[in-house]
């Protein structure tokens, strides 16, 4: 069989096989959990096709997937690549079992396929484009020796991860001593609904609107940043993406000269001596309240209403600037284990690439 030539570079003493003789989609048979059936906990994890390892619980025992352990899981709209070890039930949407059928690795398959590059189709289905591609197949005392290398490699990277995380935890530790709980206000610091906090405000683009090579930001309720030719907001605030399928809300603190999509909140504080560092950090906290009431069904958002209900800690202009303090110096720590998560994901990803071409 003739390969294509970029897997000629494989090492010559490796078989390389079509995907669809390397591993085979073991997804049928399973129960699948609808999205609006996952629990915040229970005795069995859902795996689904979204980047967190897990996207609910429930405590369905018939509903465990039957793959043998460990397994791999793709999703099929987003492209994500999970290893899954423990038993769990599957979402319902775009979740695929992957279990190879040739002498395969599962850790060496599984960092074999993360490192692909698959053609966005958007949030349409991509396993036609993964059937595509051709799985090496070293022996398996080298697919257990380069699967280590990875592991290790990989294991540095997710520590500069966690760090990140900590330093996000340490800072909400902080919140919480120094104003208490919002939803409990067990501090009793003065609040305010948000929209008397800040005065709101939508874009009033459609996501056509992005252009290549445009002069000013634009932000959309997707989270990305494209650009345009024209602003109409030239001010300091705060960017609420409040329309997404999956809920998944974002804030941004930006000043300068932007547009916004139409369901992107643009919130500018009411008082000039309150801290816009200050009240990203509040807003963030309530993101999974905002998700937990959110309307919609394919597409959730929030409305005026939702806000209005949605009280802000208000302290003074002092506590404030102190827990900006504390917020600059995190944000400093955050950003150095940022730039060297960068550098570790640059070196794990220049190491697997010489891993597959039979270079280590």
């Amino acid at each position: 069989m003739s390969l294509p030539d970029e897997f000629s570079r494989f090492p010559s003493h490796w078989d390389v096989l079509p995907f669809t003789k390397a591993i085979k989609d073991s997804t049928s048979g399973n129960v699948k959990i609808q999205k609006s059936e996952y629990s915040e906990s229970g005795e069995i994890p859902v795996v689904d096709q979204g980047q967190s390892v897990f996207g609910g619980y429930t405590d369905d025992v018939n509903a465990i997937c039957k793959a043998d352990l460990p397994t791999i899981i793709f999703g099929d709209h987003t492209r994500a690549f999970k290893y899954v070890e423990i038993p769990f039930a599957l979402g319902a949407d775009g979740a695929k079992v992957l279990e190879p059928v040739a002498k395969l690795d599962k850790r060496f398959l599984y960092h074999y396929l993360k490192q692909l590059r698959l053609e966005s189709a958007g949030y349409s289905r991509h396993y036609k484009f993964l059937k595509e591609t051709y799985v090496p197949v070293p022996p398996l005392l080298e697919q257990k020796r380069i699967a280590a290398i990875l592991d290790k490699a990989d294991a540095i990277r997710r520590k500069r991860q966690q760090a990140i995380q900590l330093a996000d935890e340490f800072l909400r530790a902080v919140f919480l001593d120094m104003f208490g709980d919002p939803n409990t206000n067990s501090k009793n610091v003065p609040a305010l609904p948000m929209t008397e906090v800040f005065n709101i405000r939508t874009g009033s683009l459609n996501s056509n609107a992005a252009v290549d090579g445009g002069k000013y930001p634009f932000f959309t309720c997707a989270k990305e940043v494209f650009a345009i030719d024209d602003y109409a907001f030239d001010q300091e605030a705060l960017l609420l993406a409040g329309n997404n399928a999956q809920a998944d809300y974002d804030v941004k603190h930006y000043k300068g000269k932007f547009n916004a999509y139409q369901r992107t909140y643009v919130l500018t504080l009411r008082n000039g001596s309150w801290s816009y560092p200050f009240y990203k950090f509040a807003l963030e906290y309530q993101l999974e309240n905002l998700k937990r009431v959110s309307k919609g069904s394919n597409t959730k958002y929030i409305t005026m209403e939702i806000m209005r209900r949605t009280m802000l800690p208000v302290p003074s202009d002092s506590e404030q600037r102190e827990f900006v303090r504390y917020f600059e110096k995190i944000k400093d720590i955050q950003s150095f284990s940022v730039k060297h998560r960068h550098e570790c994901t640059a070196l794990f990803s220049s190491l697997s690439q010489k891993t597959f071409l039979g270079q280590l």
